[in-house]
């Protein structure tokens, strides 16, 4: 990838549930690292051309820094900050706060970009993510093949990664269960 390249945007099909075009997955705009040597103003440009508002930044600041960025360097955009360690993927607390965020954005009638250094790893596991909790009826192979088609076929770069994919719904149903159990909790202290 090099800067006379178009910034390329991979949008997230989640028709099924109504949303065309809404969730983007995409690298580091601007980002500068051994072969990759975006221009920051062309990059941004393209995500205004498709009316990307908001951007889910899953790299952390020295990340940034390594690159040649900083935060500021998205004034234009709200920017939504999820600092993940590359070769990972956030933990569930932070992923279910993640669906929650993207769901508001959509849902209001605007599109986000899940962005990381090159739109692979951490971002398309948030992208798997967003398929197996919108459509009960996807594997998380048939979304790991999804994921490898659409985006890159190395999309889902390390086994860390597949296994979330794999335990993502029971993670998920366990994390909604002691919500659950912490809310009545709460609200039994309360009174």
């Amino acid at each position: 990838m090099n800067s006379s390249a178009p910034y390329k945007i991979n949008w997230l099909n989640l028709e099924q549930v109504g949303y065309f075009e809404s969730i983007g997955i995409g690298g580091l705009a601007g980002c500068k690292h051994r072969f990759i040597q975006r221009n920051l103003e062309e990059d941004l440009r393209v995500l205004k051309v498709n009316n990307i508002r908001h951007l889910l930044l899953l790299c952390d600041t020295v990340e940034l820094d390594r690159f040649g960025l900083s935060i500021s360097c998205f004034y234009e955009f709200e920017l939504h900050h999820y600092p993940c360690e590359y070769g990972l993927f956030p933990s569930i607390e932070v992923m279910m706060d993640l669906i929650r965020k993207i769901f508001q954005i959509i849902e209001a009638g605007e599109k986000c970009l899940i962005m990381s250094r090159d739109g692979l790893g951490r971002s398309c596991v948030v992208g798997a993510v967003l398929v197996l909790h919108t459509n009960e009826s996807s594997s998380y192979n048939e979304v790991y093949s999804l994921m490898k088609r659409s985006v890159d076929p190395r999309a889902i770069q390390t086994v860390k990664q597949y296994n979330f994919l794999v335990d993502f719904r029971q993670l998920r149903d366990e994390y909604t269960a002691i919500c659950a159990t912490q809310d009545i909790y709460d609200r039994h202290i309360s009174r």
